[in-house]
């Protein structure tokens, strides 16, 4: 009777020993999701920021192309990733992208002065805001040309 009882509760502390360790488990995976996700955002933006100012030109027809002196970037703004093409070199991030938002250079078509756009996480919103300055455009703007 003895051994049924030590061996019960044996068991027992099996059972909840398991069961605290599969819930540590659980728990680890889905605080390294979401620094992934975090890590993910955060190259995005560097990456995007890094892009941005090193660009001479930034245009918006359905994807955002920045050009540089001697290269060209495009970024593609998919529903679920937002894909960067840089040469051969292909970057995909895996991550959902809202309320894409493009104010252009008054008086030029596709022309881009402003971006923002929100990208969800699993714990936070982030958003994502740039702007860029072109000295060639700010006395045509100034004279009201092409409104």
């Amino acid at each position: 009777m003895e051994q049924l009882i030590a061996i019960a509760l044996t068991s027992l502390l099996l059972l909840i020993g398991f069961t605290a360790v599969m819930n540590f488990n659980r728990l680890f995976r889905q605080i390294r999701l979401d620094a992934s996700e975090d890590r993910s955002v955060l190259l995005l933006e560097t990456q995007l920021t890094n892009d941005w100012h090193a660009s001479n030109e930034i245009r918006w027809d359905d994807q955002l192309t920045l050009k540089k002196a001697f290269s060209t970037v495009t970024y593609q703004f998919e529903p679920k990733y937002i894909v960067r093409r840089y040469g051969a070199h292909v970057d995909t991030f895996r991550l959902s992208n809202r309320e894409l938002n493009i104010k252009e250079v008054t008086g030029t078509k596709g022309l881009v002065r402003t971006l923002s756009f929100q990208v969800p996480t699993t714990n936070e919103q982030y958003t994502i805001q740039l702007t860029k300055d072109y000295p060639q455009f700010k006395q045509w703007e100034a004279r009201g040309y092409g409104d």
